[in-house]
């Protein structure tokens, strides 16, 4: 913003000479285009396409000419005038009109990639928490199982639902229910590693895939969830609890086998009192983990 009131202000200040005035226009206009050239290879986003260096490139080339007709008409006597002749003006309109063309080119197709993982991005994101819907979970969880039984990594999966969701809807309303839900996938997302999936799979239960963490780890995770229940209930201004079931990865077991697993203890976990975790030592077989 500053170059782009400087340009025009010095011209007309520098005016009366025009050595100073096109060397002024010229240069802070390439050292504009320098900036956003570089500009190109510190993306806020996270996408790489190869239109960024389509852009930056041709930035870059009228950067370099918009500076040499800068040094011709401050340092020579061949650029007299803005429709000089000069090979080197020549190439600079030639390209200035070229380039803008390709560089929006780049640009159509930089939008059309943002765009579409915006979209693939939503196809897998639950728009009320924030954290993977059920077909998220599924890409990102069977990628991980596939890699713990290829590398032979300990594995944890935690499910967990929301103790008497439909009595929080019934009593505080719909709006507490989408809070609560809301509440504790925020939890779960400031409680995850980089390497974890944290997904809501629907309704009011959640998944939480611990990549290396043993049995103990995820116990320990799922009581550090617990100790934060009653700020959430302050927040909330009703009480939350949840019910959790765990299971271990096995060698050759599908995420499927696993997330069955995790419902069977979950399920004892709601039979025996709910608000604490069951942890499954093998299909069907839950054990008691308080």
């Amino acid at each position: 913003m500053g170059l782009g009131s400087a340009i025009p202000l010095g011209y007309v200040l520098l005016f009366s000479s025009y050595a100073l005035r096109v060397s002024w226009a010229n240069g802070l206009l390439a050292l504009q285009l320098l900036l956003v050239a570089g500009a190109c290879f510190k993306p806020l986003s996270t996408l790489r396409g190869k239109w960024r260096l389509v852009v930056a490139l041709g930035l870059l080339w009228i950067a370099v000419l918009t500076l040499g007709r800068g040094i011709l008409g401050a340092f020579t006597d061949l650029y007299p005038s803005f429709l000089a002749p000069h090979p080197w003006n020549v190439a600079a309109m030639l390209m200035t009109n070229l380039l803008p063309l390709m560089v929006n080119f780049a640009m159509l197709g930089g939008w059309h990639e943002d765009a579409e993982a915006a979209l693939q991005q939503q196809a897998i994101t639950d728009e009320l928490t924030g954290l993977l819907n059920r077909r998220g979970w599924l890409q990102a969880g069977k990628l991980l199982i596939a890699n713990s039984n290829r590398t032979a990594q300990p594995m944890a999966l935690l499910m967990l639902d929301i103790d008497f969701f439909k009595q929080i809807n019934d009593t505080h309303g719909h709006e507490a229910g989408d809070r609560a839900l809301q509440a504790l996938g925020g939890l779960l997302l400031a409680n995850r590693r980089a390497s974890d999936v944290a997904a809501r799979i629907g309704g009011e239960e959640f998944c939480l895939l611990l990549s290396g963490s043993h049995a103990a780890s995820a116990q320990q995770i799922d009581a550090r969830l617990r100790t934060a229940l009653p700020q959430l209930a302050v927040e909330l201004g009703f009480p939350i609890n949840f019910s959790s079931g765990l299971a271990m990865h096995r060698a050759g077991q599908t995420l499927e086998d696993c997330m069955r697993e995790a419902d069977h203890a979950l399920y004892a976990a709601k039979n025996s009192g709910r608000g604490h975790l069951e942890s499954a030592s093998g299909p069907g077989h839950p054990t008691c983990s308080h």
